[in-house]
């Protein structure tokens, strides 16, 4: 038997708002959008950085999961129905995580996003009606599917464990490869 593996502090940050698309730019709305998605994720950071430090080895770092989008890294959705704030903030929050990466690396402490695509839930569900419905948006998608639970639960054990430890400031989507299908999203 091998040593018995010990999972050190982890950190997963994961921001909802649930508000409808804005079909104008509203201040009010854009302002929740960030703040949710973007100040919370790097004031409970900061806020856990010296907790996360102490418990952090450098065999075994402490880990921060900053749960993102897809929409973080392309332009999903464009029209009437656009999610320009939402894919801004998700941005904001992949380079943050980078940032992290570099700034924290040092301290044991690995800073990582996980960008899921469309997972069937009650914040996804409609935009999913909007772009076609959950078949439509499966019969596109490389895998033939919409994501799981058990798809990132996945990717949060692998970098939650020893396998993870040297992994730091990736983004690892989890989208069956639709953010490489050109055009799709942006029918709208």
């Amino acid at each position: 038997m091998g040593r018995p593996v010990r999972f050190n502090t982890r950190l997963v940050e994961q921001k909802g708002v649930g508000s409808e698309c804005p079909r104008r730019f509203q201040s009010g709305t854009s302002v929740s959008i960030r703040d949710a998605k973007f100040r919370w994720g790097f004031s409970d950071s900061n806020r856990f950085a010296p907790l996360l430090e102490r418990a952090g080895t450098r065999q075994d770092p402490s880990r921060i999961i900053i749960v993102s989008s897809t929409a973080g890294t392309t332009v999903p959705h464009v029209g009437e129905h656009g999610t320009i704030m939402y894919s801004v903030s998700k941005a904001a929050a992949h380079h943050l995580s980078r940032q992290l990466a570099v700034e924290l690396g040092p301290k044991n402490i690995t800073t990582n996003t996980v960008a899921p695509g469309f997972f069937p839930s009650k914040l996804a569900n409609g935009l999913i009606e909007m772009l076609g419905g959950q078949q439509e948006l499966e019969e596109n998608n490389p895998r033939k599917r919409l994501g799981e639970p058990e798809d990132i639960a996945g990717v949060m054990i692998f970098l939650c464990s020893p396998a993870g430890a040297y992994i730091n400031g990736e983004d690892i989507a989890v989208d069956g490869g639709m953010r490489f299908v050109s055009g799709r999203h942006s029918k709208m």
